[in-house]
């Protein structure tokens, strides 16, 4: 997409529709599909060249809104326009919205896809001299499971937006700066389609190793870096240093197989994105990635 022209529409899924369209970034907006999307219609996608279009067709239900990207916001380094949709993606995701999936990208709008087609309980909404223009474009993250615990329900308001808005490019330029920021932030995102508790397990705490830059001594070390980066000195930076060395002994069972309830699996789970998106988010609000320095002053000062 990055050498294409035009802008490019995401078909996001798992977010209730929006009232009206919500800017998420510079030249990234969340809007409402105005009808719903059915297998019908993206059978008539598919006519035009949308190849894998019946693999939606499960997802289609749920498919409220898409995600329009102008193809000269984006920037080098940095995303290309689809890469802005990700990024707007993960940091809703780390907002909340756990449950959102960008599908598929299309160079033209998916509500001109929307409604193509008759059903049972709605007429056409264009003529059938109205033809769609050629499909380019394709899949994106199509995933038969994920993990998620936030309310699928839940509404996606302007303070969501407008927080998605104030790290959008500080986020940007710190993963293409930073290889350890980027991949940090990538595991906070893809955890969630592993197959197995267990795996996606290991994949968060290869991203709280990144924030940590630490490779040895890691249980005392990240405990130590992560209580004190989100802790006040005293009794809770205690705690926090406490629950986060079980915490990381826990990852060390679940990951080496070791026989472990499935309900303190789930909770080892979660325990630990959460630990890895307020290491993300706090740098975020450090304006930086987490260096040598902002872990010694956050333990000795």
């Amino acid at each position: 997409m990055s050498n294409n022209p035009k802008n490019c529409y995401i078909l996001i899924a798992g977010i209730p529709p929006v009232e009206t369209p919500v800017k998420l970034a510079s030249g990234v907006t969340i809007r409402p599909l105005t009808c719903d999307l059915t297998v019908i219609d993206l059978a008539a996608l598919g006519a035009v060249g949308f190849q894998e279009w019946a693999v939606l067709g499960s997802l289609a239900n749920q498919c409220k809104n898409e995600i329009e990207s102008a193809h000269d916001s984006a920037v080098t380094p940095g995303y290309d326009a689809v890469g802005r949709v990700w990024l707007a993606s993960t940091l809703l995701s780390l907002r909340g919205f756990d449950n959102n999936l960008c599908l598929a990208y299309n160079t033209y709008s998916w509500d001109l896809v929307a409604g193509r087609v008759a059903s049972a309980s709605r007429p056409a909404r264009y003529p059938q001299s109205d033809k769609l223009p050629k499909f380019i474009g394709g899949l994106l993250d199509f995933h038969l499971r994920v993990w998620n615990e936030g309310d699928i329900n839940r509404p996606l308001t302007k303070e969501d937006a407008d927080w998605v808005n104030y790290y959008f490019n500080l986020f940007s330029e710190l993963t293409a700066n930073n290889e350890n920021f980027r991949l940090a932030l990538e595991a906070a995102v893809d955890w969630r389609f592993f197959k197995d508790a267990r795996s996606a397990i290991a994949r968060i705490w290869c991203g709280i190793e990144a924030i940590c830059g630490v490779s040895s001594e890691l249980v005392y070390r990240v405990a130590l870096i992560c209580s004190a980066l989100l802790e006040e000195r005293g009794e809770k930076r205690l705690k926090r240093f406490e629950a986060i060395k079980k915490l990381y002994n826990y990852r060390s069972k679940a990951v080496h197989g070791d026989a472990i309830p499935e309900e303190q699996i789930l909770n080892i789970l979660f325990s630990s994105y959460h630990l890895l998106r307020d290491l993300i988010i706090l740098t975020g609000d450090k304006g930086h990635v987490l260096s040598d320095a902002d872990f010694n002053e956050a333990i000795f000062f």
